[in-house]
Order: C-alpha cells, then sequence, then structure tokens
C-alpha cells in the first residue's frame, strides 16, 4: 500500500483531518534510488553519500556548483493533470477532509531541488503554477481547501528567489511587479484569477516561520540548551505578535508575524485562513522550549490562526510536548483548551490564553520569566458563575503535567503560584 494511503488511514482512524503537500514544480522522483550527480560521470565532489559513494552533493571540491543536467535522470513529468489524478484518488481514499498545500517553499527550489528547477522562481512563475495546479486541485476536490504559497520566512514574504539572486538592494522582479511585496502581489492575482475564471485556487495563506537568532533552532527540533540561548528562545516568541519587538537576529526588524499576515488577509482578501505551515522554536528537551511552544500555540488561538504545523514531531513525553499537552489533554482524559477565545490581560512575565464554551473556561497561564516564581491571581470576569477548579503545571522539573492544589474559587479568582519557566494551565466550571 502506498505511504499516502497509509497516512489518509491513520488520519482517518484517529478522527484527524489530513494536510497533504502536492508538488507544483513539474516533476516527481521516478524511484527511491535514482541521484542527481554521480561520481562517476561529474568527477569529484565536495561530498558523497556515506551511503551511496558514486552519489555527490552537485558542487566540485572547490564548492562550486556542478551545472544541473535533465531532470529526467531523477525525474518523470508530474503536469497539473498528474496532480489532479492523484488528489483525485486521495479524495475517494480519504473518509476525513483533506486540506492541500502546492508545494512546500517553492522559493528556495533553485537550492533544494536545482538538479530539475535550476532558475529561481519568480513571481510569475509562482502565480501561474498556483492557477494551474490550484486549478487542478479544485477540479479533483471542489470542497478541499487549497493552501499556498508555502513561503519558506522572512524575506520569502516579500521578495522573489529572482530578487534574493539578483540582491535585494536591486530588487528586479518586485520592481517589475509595481513595487508589490510578494505576498501582497499573490494574493491580489489569486483574487483576480478568481473573478476572471470563477475558479477559486487559494483558500489558506500558508507561511513558514522559524527563529533566527543564532542556537536558538536546529534541525530535530533542539538548538542550543544553555540559558542565554533559552532566555533568546522565549523572548524570540515576541517575533509571532508584538509590533514593538526587533528581532534578535540578521532579521533586526519588527517581525510581528501573526498581526502582520492577518492584516495583510484583512486588506487584501479577508476570506483567507492564515495557516503557519512549517514552525518550532526549538529546544524540544528543554524548559526554554516548553515555554516558546506554549507561548506559541496561545498566540495562534490569539489571533485566530486556521491552522500551523509544527517541524517535525516532538515526543509526547519531551518538553515541547509537555506543551501540546497543556493545550490538548492537560489532564490525561482529553481536557482541553475550548474552542472560543476570550481576550486576557497578563503581565510583563506571564502570558494569559483564555477559552470558554460558555459553560466554563480552561485558562493556560506561561511564565516567561526563568529568574522568579510569580505569585498570580487570575481572575475570569464575565465569564458565568465559577465555583470549582482545577490546575494542572509544568515545572520544568520533569515532563508531563502535574496536577497541583487550584486553592478556592473566590468571585471568579484563583491565587497560583507559578515557578519559573513554568505552564499551568486551570480549568473552571460551575460547580453543578
Amino acid at each position: 500500500q502506498p505511504a499516502w494511503k497509509q497516512f489518509l488511514a491513520t488520519n482517518d482512524a484517529h478522527d484527524t483531518a489530513s494536510v497533504v503537500s502536492v508538488p507544483t514544480i513539474g516533476w516527481v522522483a521516478k524511484d527511491r534510488s535514482s541521484y542527481s550527480f554521480p561520481v562517476s560521470e561529474f568527477g569529484p565532489q565536495e561530498s558523497s553519500d556515506p551511503n551511496v559513494p558514486d552519489a555527490g552533493n552537485g558542487n566540485r571540491p572547490d564548492g562550486d556548483a556542478i551545472e544541473a543536467n535533465s531532470p529526467l535522470r531523477t525525474s518523470i513529468a508530474a503536469p497539473p493533470s498528474f496532480i489532479g489524478e492523484w488528489v483525485r484518488e486521495m479524495e475517494l481514499t480519504a473518509a476525513a477532509p483533506v486540506q492541500y498545500v502546492l508545494d512546500n517553499e517553492p522559493d528556495l527550489w533553485s537550492d533544494t531541488h536545482r538538479d530539475v528547477h535550476p532558475e529561481p522562481l519568480s513571481y510569475d512563475e509562482l502565480a501561474q503554477r498556483t492557477i494551474e495546479y490550484g486549478t487542478a486541485v479544485r477540479q479533483a476536490a471542489p470542497d478541499a481547501l487549497i493552501a499556498g504559497p508555502a513561503s519558506w520566512g522572512w524575506w520569502g514574504y516579500f521578495y522573489s528567489a529572482v530578487d534574493a539572486e539578483a540582491g535585494f538592494g536591486s530588487q528586479p522582479d518586485r520592481k517589475d511587479h509595481g513595487g508589490e511585496p510578494l505576498l501582497a502581489w499573490y494574493i491580489d492575482r489569486m483574487e483576480e484569477y478568481r473573478q476572471e475564471s470563477g475558479v477559486r485556487v487559494l483558500d489558506v495563506l500558508d507561511v513558514h516561520y522559524y527563529p533566527q537568532a543564532a542556537g536558538v533552532y536546529a534541525s530535530g527540533g533542539q538548538g542550543g540548551a544553555g540559558l542565554e540561548t533559552g532566555r533568546m528562545r522565549v523572548r524570540s516568541t515576541r517575533s509571532l505578535w508584538d509590533r514593538t519587538y526587533e528581532d534578535e537576529s540578521w532579521i533586526e526588524d519588527e517581525v510581528y508575524l501573526l498581526p502582520r499576515m492577518q492584516q495583510l488577509i484583512a486588506e487584501r482578501d479577508p476570506t483567507l485562513k492564515l495557516s503557519i505551515g512549517e514552525y518550532s522554536f526549538g529546544g524540544e528537551t528543554s524548559p526554554s522550549g516548553a515555554v516558546a511552544q506554549a507561548e506559541a500555540l496561545g498566540r495562534f488561538a490569539e489571533f485566530d490562526v486556521y491552522s500551523a504545523f509544527y517541524w517535525t514531531y516532538p515526543s509526547v513525553s519531551s518538553a515541547a510536548g509537555t506543551a501540546f499537552q497543556a493545550f490538548r489533554n492537560f489532564d490525561g482524559k482529553g481536557g482541553r483548551f475550548l474552542d472560543s477565545w476570550v481576550p486576557s490581560v497578563g503581565s510583563q512575565d506571564v502570558s494569559v490564553f483564555t477559552s470558554t464554551d460558555g459553560e466554563g473556561v480552561v485558562a493556560v497561564l506561561v511564565n516567561r520569566s526563568d529568574e522568579a516564581r510569580q505569585l498570580t491571581t487570575a481572575s475570569f470576569k464575565n465569564c458565568g458563575t465559577l465555583t470549582e477548579a482545577q490546575a494542572f503545571q509544568y515545572d520544568g522539573s520533569s515532563n508531563g503535567m502535574k496536577q497541583i492544589d487550584a486553592g478556592g474559587v473566590v468571585a471568579n479568582s484563583i491565587e497560583l503560584m507559578l515557578p519559573a519557566w513554568s505552564v499551568t494551565t486551570v480549568e473552571l466550571t460551575e460547580k453543578g
């Protein structure tokens, strides 16, 4: 059985919707063994696969790139009709809804896939491929959500790969498109196409985000574990929401990713949803990673993010996995953050994220300080009459949410001690 069928079947068994990236680059791998730059043909290279010494990395020993030749060495053509047939089969296979993402970080193709797409992606090519492949997906799955452009990160929100190769000082591609930042132009072009053709090819604006400060994130979900790196990791979550925070990396600018993207959607196409197609704040096994992850999840709720995908997959028993538990299974019995967001006010060091279902309240409190315990009074006004509370906490001493004494509820308020770098989930209900 193909891996994609196993993937859909597993998600169906757990009553979980699936998200699938569909290629729009025009090619897919023809087998599991072909490679693009054999040493036997192109000569010595910078490095080779230790398990397949003939499979070079495509760079000569001095680091210069070897010019790519025919994509047919590794791939077969995958035009829109090819992808449409696959989507049609997925629609027949999956019981739960499937969201289709149009490829993955196409603005990096000339680097990550230069054997089949050596030229940098332009504004126009991105739009054309979105229209052609998005139309094929829409024909095969009329009711599905289609997401794009799965942009790699900061510069990709504003410029094309053509601009990146030419230098952001010259910006030839952006200038040829009226000076419009790439994502703004892209949304407008997709809306123009919908009006022209009656076909909607974009339902979800999808962007990726990783903190860029040194040591905060590394492949595999880790990054530095030292105190200063941990502090930077926790501070860097402010780039998700704080308009006054200048990112402490090469970006050196105010990112405020979530309000920035929601403002872009509101101005260009308010019907779009927002997805953070890849993200991680690293520190997967450290207390700072748990705090950063919990902060991110809370901000996603606050800014109405439709979907967000952690890269790659934290162990349930890890610190980052505990942050998910704080929102999704804090009591080990399915207790979760509820479906309606309630505006909350925290403090300088404590973030408060509150939800309700009309009958009770679930709130997550994140102490971002690594130095001080916080004696906190949490007050839940305009949330009905709440008389009972239970609390669960991660304090960095061990992973997993542990139940703690929530004390009594007085006038819809409770008093809690929040350890340094901790995550606390509180459930309040009316005694019934």
